[in-house]
C-alpha cells in the first residue's frame, strides 16, 4: 500500500479483520521521527458485575456492570437470559459507554424477582456477567386478601387462650 500525503506527513495503513497498523512518518525541523501506532481488538473484560440484592417490596435497587476492550464494549441489560426492555420503574444510568447502572425504582415481588446480568459485547467478542439474583419478598399489603376478615378487638382474660378466628386466600397470578 503506498503512503497517503497529509500535509508534511505520511499515512500508510494495513489492516486485515484482526489487526490494524498505522504508521505516521513525520518530518519536523529536518528530522525524523517514525511514530508506529499499532490498534488492536481485544475482546471485552469486566471490572465490575452485578452483585445479589435483596429488597423489600416498594424499594429501588441498582445493578452495576462495568467493562473494558478493544473497541469499547456496548453493555445491555438481561433478566432470567431474556434482554431488558428498559421502561416503566426501570431505567438505566450511563456512567460512560462501557459502564451502566441499572436501576429499578418501586421493586415488586411478581415483576422483579428473578435473575440479572449484563452483557459486554464488541467486534472482539461477547460475554455475559454472572447471575445475580434479586429477591424481593412476596408480601400481603392489605386485608383484600382476607376471606373471613377478624375483628379489629377482642377482649380475652388473663392466662385463657384466645383464637381469632380468620381466614385468607392468596392471590392469584396477576390479581396483585
Amino acid at each position: 500500500m503506498n503512503p497517503t500525503r497529509i500535509g508534511p506527513d505520511y499515512l500508510s495503513i494495513i489492516s486485515n479483520e484482526t489487526r490494524m497498523i498505522c504508521t505516521v512518518v513525520r518530518y519536523v525541523a529536518f528530522i525524523e521521527t517514525l511514530l508506529v501506532l499499532t490498534f488492536c481488538e481485544s475482546g471485552p473484560f469486566f471490572t465490575i458485575e452485578p452483585k445479589p440484592v435483596f429488597a423489600n417490596t416498594g424499594e429501588m435497587v441498582e445493578f452495576e456492570c462495568a467493562a473494558v476492550g478493544s473497541p469499547t464494549p456496548r453493555i445491555v441489560w438481561f433478566k432470567n437470559s431474556q434482554r431488558i426492555i428498559i421502561k416503566g420503574h426501570m431505567s438505566q444510568e450511563t456512567i460512560e459507554y462501557n459502564h451502566k447502572k441499572l436501576r429499578i425504582t418501586g421493586v415488586r415481588h411478581e415483576v422483579d424477582s428473578g435473575y440479572y446480568s449484563c452483557e459486554a459485547d464488541n467486534k472482539a467478542g461477547t460475554i455475559r456477567s454472572r447471575k445475580a439474583k434479586l429477591q424481593a419478598p412476596f408480601l400481603l399489603k392489605d386485608r383484600d386478601y382476607f376471606v373471613k376478615v377478624p375483628a379489629s378487638t377482642y377482649t380475652s382474660a388473663p392466662g385463657s387462650g384466645t383464637i381469632i378466628p380468620c381466614q385468607y386466600q392468596l392471590p392469584l397470578p396477576g390479581q396483585l
